[in-house]
């Protein structure tokens, strides 16, 4: 997994190699009233892959064959257009935090040559929890209907969510780089530069979705209250990313201790309080990291 500490630590990154299919084998099924059941893993090296920006590989319908997310490759290097035969798929989007819940949107067209086009769009609200990996709401045939995939006793789910690729290996999804810079650039951010000169690299602001050509735009801790034993942290933050705090006495790196984790960020802004012992020396650190890296 790959993490930023701020306050008081910098980021440490390791690259994820690519993955076959993302999704638990266990929880694969989606149903769908007029032609049954579909399989997300049992394509085995081709099955589905759910990316940090688009999906790929394939799902298997035992009664309408083989049902393409997408190549993986799209024209922008970001979102599949899905306005061409040649560049089609399910992209992953707009995420979003509300009421302690991250998700994300599924959009975009799949494609069945037994069935046509499957729609993951609005009304249905296909969506990806991004602290579970389970898939809800609907996809839609024009030819078949609804394929649901959160049924009550069967479900979707991913195990991890695949980094979006990064063809020049700095650490920085090339689509997270050819959307923050314009004209788009895969060569303007770097492995070890820091282009806004505010501190942070290039490669941790991606790690904390901030704006590495925006000085204002960091990771951050823009308030800490102590009112009696409780502290209170609030910290510059983005739906796309989940967050941890650690505390330390001492500073000493074998003795930070994991107080909060996995927290879901309450939107642009997020506040968490903790409470220590009476007139306890306490240092603490806020992490950040993308949800469900492999």
């Amino acid at each position: 997994m790959k993490t930023l500490h701020i306050l008081l630590c910098s980021a440490a990154v390791t690259l994820s190699a690519a993955a076959t299919t993302t999704i638990n084998p266990t929880n694969q099924y989606a149903w769908a009233g007029n032609f049954g059941w579909t399989l997300w893993h049992d394509a085995g090296a081709d099955g589905a892959v759910i990316g940090q920006y688009v999906c790929s590989g394939y799902v298997w319908s035992p009664n309408c064959g083989w049902i393409n997310l997408g190549d993986g490759t799209p024209d922008d290097g970001v979102h599949y257009s899905n306005a061409s035969g040649s560049d089609y798929g399910v992209n992953l989007q707009d995420p979003y935090s509300s009421g302690g819940v991250s998700k994300a949107k599924l959009r975009g067209f799949a494609y069945a040559a037994n069935i046509g086009w499957i729609n993951f769009e609005n009304q249905g609200n296909p969506e990806l929890s991004l602290q579970t990996g389970r898939l809800s709401g609907y996809a839609w045939s024009a030819n078949c209907g609804w394929i649901n995939l959160d049924d009550a006793n069967w479900f979707v789910a991913t195990d991890v969510i695949q980094p979006g690729a990064d063809s020049d290996n700095d650490g920085i999804a090339d689509a997270f780089e050819l959307t923050v810079t314009d004209p788009p650039s895969l060569t303007m951010l770097t492995a070890t530069g820091d282009y806004d000169h505010d501190g942070k690299t290039d490669v941790e602001e991606y790690l904390a979705d901030t704006n590495p050509l925006n000085p204002q735009s960091s990771l951050s801790v823009t308030e800490f209250v102590v009112s009696g034993t409780n502290c209170t942290l609030t910290w510059a933050s983005s739906p796309a990313r989940l967050y941890r705090i650690t505390s330390s006495t001492d500073l000493l790196p074998a003795s930070w201790e994991l107080v909060l984790d996995h927290i879901v960020p309450d939107g642009a802004s997020t506040s968490r309080s903790i409470t220590v012992a009476a007139a306890a020396k306490r240092f603490f650190r806020v992490g950040v990291f993308l949800p469900l890296d492999p």
